[in-house]
C-alpha cells in the first residue's frame, strides 16, 4: 500500500575501519541525517526543504544524493510518482562520517516505503550508491551498506554487490571525536596513494582474515593484533593537525584500535568497555584541544540500526 509521507532516519557511518580501503563500514548511534519524502501529484521530484545543507550554488535534483537516490529509486521500481523532499543534514559536512551516503540512503528507504516497498531493503544499495556517486565519493557500497542495514558491514563485491554482516562483541564501545572544521574529502581522496608495497598488501590481506575470525569467535586479543598501520591510514592522517597524537592517546589508554574515520578528520576508537570508552574519548578531545581544534564527541555501541521510519 502506497503512503502519503515517510520520514526516515539515517546513520552517520565509520568507513575504512581500521583496516584496508572501501571494505568495511559500521553504523554509529546517535547521529544522521533525516529525509521526509511526500507522495503528490504528477511525476515531479522535487528538493523543497534543505536544512543544514550548503544551498551554495542551488541544488537541484539531479545534483544532490537524496534526489538522486529517489530518481534511482523509482527507477529501480518501474514506478512513476512525484515526490517532494525534506532534507536535515545533522552530519557535519567534510567529517568523514557519510553524510553523502546517509542523505543518499534515507531518501531512497523513505520513497521505497512510500511506495509500499516493492523494493527489498538490500535492492537499496545500487540506488544509494549512484546517488553518492555525484558528490566526492565514487561507486562503493561500504558507507551506504552500513547507513542502511546496520552494524558492521564486510564488502566482499562491488560488481555483483556482496555484503557480509559481520557481528562485534556486544560490550566493545566506539569513542568518537570529530574535530573542526571539516575537510574537502573529495581533494583529500587525490592525495591516497594509487599503489603500495607487496609487503603492505600482504599483511593488509592478513589483518582482514585476522579481523573477521576475531568477530566471529569474540576473541578481543586477537582483534587488537589486527591493526598495524599501513599506508593508507597513513596518508590520510597527515593532514590532520592532532590526529596522531589523539590516536596515540587512544591506544595509551587501552583502546583495542584507534583509526581515522574514512578521509578523516573525525577520529575513532575501539574500547572494551562503555567506562573505558568515557575515558578515551576525553583524551583524543584533549589532543586536538592541544593544538587548537575545537572538537565534538560521541559515545556509540558498535551494533546499531540503519536506516529506519521515524515518523509516519
Amino acid at each position: 500500500m502506497q503512503r502519503d509521507e515517510v520520514r526516515v532516519f539515517a546513520p552517520a557511518t565509520i568507513s575504512n575501519f581500521g583496516l584496508g580501503f572501501n571494505m568495511l563500514g559500521l553504523a554509529l548511534n546517535g547521529l544522521g541525517n533525516v529525509v521526509a519524502a511526500r507522495g503528490t501529484t504528477g511525476t515531479d521530484v522535487r528538493l523543497v526543504s534543505l536544512d543544514g545543507v550548503d544551498q551554495s550554488p542551488p541544488l537541484t535534483v539531479d545534483h544532490h544524493p537524496a534526489g538522486l537516490a529517489v530518481l534511482e529509486t523509482l527507477k529501480k521500481a518501474g514506478i512513476k510518482r512525484g515526490v517532494d523532499l525534506a532534507v536535515r543534514r545533522d552530519i557535519p559536512a567534510g567529517c568523514g562520517l557519510g553524510g553523502e551516503a546517509s542523505m543518499a540512503v534515507a531518501a531512497a528507504f523513505a520513497t521505497n516505503k512510500l511506495l509500499g516497498s516493492p523494493l527489498r531493503k538490500h535492492e537499496l544499495v545500487g540506488p544509494s550508491m549512484i546517488a553518492q556517486a555525484d558528490s566526492s565519493a565514487p561507486h562503493h557500497p561500504d558507507q551506504v551498506a552500513a547507513a542502511l542495514l546496520g552494524g558492521l558491514i564486510l564488502v566482499h563485491c562491488v560488481k555483483p554487490i556482496d555484503l557480509i554482516r559481520v557481528p562485534l562483541p556486544s560490550d566493545l564501545r566506539i569513542a568518537l571525536v570529530i574535530p573542526q572544521p571539516g575537510r574537502d574529502t573529495g581533494r583529500e581522496r587525490h592525495g591516497l596513494p594509487e599503489m603500495i608495497a607487496r609487503r603492505d598488501a600482504a599483511q593488509s590481506a592478513a589483518n582482514i582474515a585476522a579481523f573477521t575470525t576475531a568477530c566471529f569467535t569474540s576473541d578481543i586479543g586477537l582483534l587488537s593484533r589486527c591493526f598495524a598501520p599501513d599506508p593508507f591510514i597513513t596518508a590520510r592522517c597527515e593532514p590532520i593537525p592532532g590526529s596522531g597524537d589523539a590516536l596515540r592517546a587512544a591506544a595509551e589508554a587501552g583502546a583495542v584500535l584507534s583509526s581515522v574515520c574514512g578521509l578523516g578528520p573525525a577520529v575513532f576508537a575501539l574500547c572494551r568497555s562503555a567506562r573505558s570508552a568515557k575515558d578515551i574519548v576525553q583524551v583524543m578531545g584533549a589532543a586536538f584541544e592541544n593544538v587548537g581544534t575545537p572538537s565534538s564527541a560521541l559515545i556509540s555501541p558498535v551494533d546499531c540500526p540503519g536506516a529506519r521510519v521515524e515518523r509516519q
